[in-house]
């Protein structure tokens, strides 16, 4: 017999996974933003690093 119960039983498990799969995007979003942001600025560290050593050694 389906009850109000159920229904209301049922909700509660889908909005709980639906709000669990929208944490889960999110923090991976997050860490690939923040992955390709500290890589960027990493490479462009070096990349500066690099050229000044090359100008000071020529």
């Amino acid at each position: 017999m389906f009850t109000i119960y159920t229904a209301f039983a049922f909700f509660i498990f889908a909005a709980t996974f639906a709000f669990r799969a929208v944490c889960i995007a999110f923090t991976l979003a997050a860490g690939t933003v923040f992955a390709t942001a500290f890589y960027f600025h990493f490479f462009l560290f070096f990349f500066v690093l690099l050229c000044k050593q090359g100008h000071t050694a020529g």
